[in-house]
């Protein structure tokens, strides 16, 4: 079985905090600004476990179409996982609901959000 070997000093989450930092200092913070940052991190991953990463794949899940931010694709083309994103303007909760009523999974799928709440 392999292993993701990910930890808070390495080079793909160091960017991240680091690319979050700036893009807010240039007050940007809506979603297609920001999510690019989380993108990047997972396709880290993916390339280290030689799995592939797809943004805006169309997907059909029990006779529903969907259109996650990301899929990630074993080598074997079993979707592995589905990424959501959203800004923190939004409610995280009242998307994650939306998303569930749409026909998306309700497993292997992460929801997004830069920061929490204050």
């Amino acid at each position: 079985m392999q292993v993701l070997n990910l930890k808070s000093n390495h080079k793909p989450i160091r960017e991240y905090y680091k690319t979050l930092q700036q893009l807010d200092k240039l007050g940007i913070n809506h979603e297609l600004g920001i999510k690019g940052t989380f993108e990047d991190i997972l396709k880290s991953c993916c390339s280290q476990l030689g799995w592939n990463y797809a943004a805006e794949q169309t997907v059909k899940i029990n006779n529903n179409n969907i259109r996650p931010d990301g899929v990630i694709i074993r080598q074997d083309s079993l979707k592995h996982g589905y990424w959501e994103a959203k800004d923190n303007k939004d409610d995280l909760e009242r998307e994650i609901k939306l998303k569930y009523s749409k026909g998306y999974p309700k497993n292997n799928i992460l929801f997004w959000q830069p920061k929490s709440k204050e």
